[in-house]
């Protein structure tokens, strides 16, 4: 399969699509503007199963405004640039995501940024460039809301183009995890080329229970338990305490709290000279670099085989909708997991499987499970 690296820069009288064959090198350029009008070229290109396309943050942008081509065509250029102008700002300045074009799947696409990083902490393909010291980082000084001039055009293609190369650039750092997923859509049918490691995880749990319950996807998107606040003392295990103060105090804290949806949790409290900060993402504490030199104690770090997933099991922590059914799966992954971790040296497939069922364990929450793991 033809493997084509694409990105998109959009004005109100110019739409440009840039593309490379990653195999082979080989660059093209697609524009609509008063020079001319391509449009009728998108098909021969993005209409085609022998090719995949790569881009960063695709899905949400570039793939609905290259959709809207295919299925616009015949429109006259100015007014097709009109429009996808007017898409595109509706997409970067409002967060409307048109999702009729989204999911319109007219071709076959791998997202990177989605890929790498969770919805939280996606970031630019500019932000990227400079935090991974990409050699050649371009800024165009345009004014993005105003018609380009015909003789600036070719100006704005070498900066597509340049996001072009800096996309390949990511893909190239990405091969493992590409590798990854094909052995994981290999196993065991799961699409997770455009998913970070967490959503991956999860939705091989997903997968997991709708074979085991005989459900279809409806079904289960159907499932749900809504909540529109968590009183903390709910969850809190009756055997928690603690001798100092200070702990003594975060737990009476933590049990008068009450999560909306959209709240925020953060504690801090210091206990034996060291901070501690508590949120929803965990507990973690605030640590300096230090250095610690004595002949007569060795630092040992002990790890424990699925410590959270097995804290879960042992107290039966479940989405309340799934029942014991999530628990007789989440319990045999966890299994299967260890097993597969001991043998992980006999051939690749046991790696695969401690890899897959570890991303599986460690990323289940109750709220992206039964929610959209997007």
């Amino acid at each position: 399969m033809k493997k084509i690296i694409f990105d998109i820069e959009c004005l109100r009288n110019c739409f440009i699509i840039c593309l490379k064959n990653i195999d082979t090198g080989k660059k093209m350029c697609l524009e609509i503007s008063s020079r001319r009008n391509d449009a009728k070229q998108f098909k021969k290109i993005f209409n085609n199963d022998s090719r995949i396309f790569f881009g960063f943050n695709n899905i949400d942008y570039d793939s609905p405004l290259v959709t809207y081509v295919l299925q616009n065509e015949n429109l006259p250029w100015d007014t097709l640039t009109q429009k996808l102008k007017e898409l595109s700002d509706k997409t970067i300045k409002e967060k409307q995501i048109n999702y009729r074009l989204k999911y319109a799947n007219l071709f076959k696409q791998i997202d990177l940024q989605r890929m790498l990083f969770s919805k939280q902490l996606r970031v630019s393909l500019k932000e990227l460039q400079v935090s991974m010291n990409y050699p050649n980082v371009l800024e165009m000084i345009i004014d993005w809301d105003a018609d380009i001039s015909e003789d600036r055009i070719p100006e704005l293609i070498i900066y597509c183009h340049n996001d072009v190369d800096s996309t390949e650039w990511v893909y190239d750092r990405c091969k493992d995890a590409l590798k990854f997923r094909q052995e994981v859509y290999n196993e065991w049918g799961v699409d997770c080329f455009s998913s970070d490691d967490m959503t991956l995880g999860v939705q091989i749990i997903k997968k997991e229970y709708m074979v085991a319950q005989n459900l279809e996807e409806q079904d289960f998107k159907n499932m749900g338990t809504k909540r529109d606040n968590i009183v903390l003392k709910d969850i809190i295990l009756p055997f928690i305490s603690y001798n100092s103060k200070e702990l003594q105090d975060l737990l009476e804290n933590v049990k008068n709290t009450t999560l909306s949806s959209t709240g925020e949790f953060t504690y801090k409290v210091v206990f034996d000279e060291l901070e501690y900060s508590i949120g929803k993402g965990g507990i973690h504490s605030k640590n300096y670099p230090t250095i610690f030199r004595n002949e007569n104690y060795y630092i040992i770090d002990g790890d424990v085989d699925s410590q959270y997933p097995s804290g879960c099991l042992n107290f039966k922590f479940a989405p309340e909708h799934l029942g014991q059914k999530f628990l007789d799966i989440f319990g045999s992954i966890r299994a299967r997991r260890i097993e597969a971790k001991r043998r992980r040296k006999e051939n690749a497939r046991f790696e695969l499987i401690n890899q897959t069922f570890k991303l599986s364990l460690n990323g289940i929450k109750c709220a992206t499970f039964c929610g959209n793991t997007d």
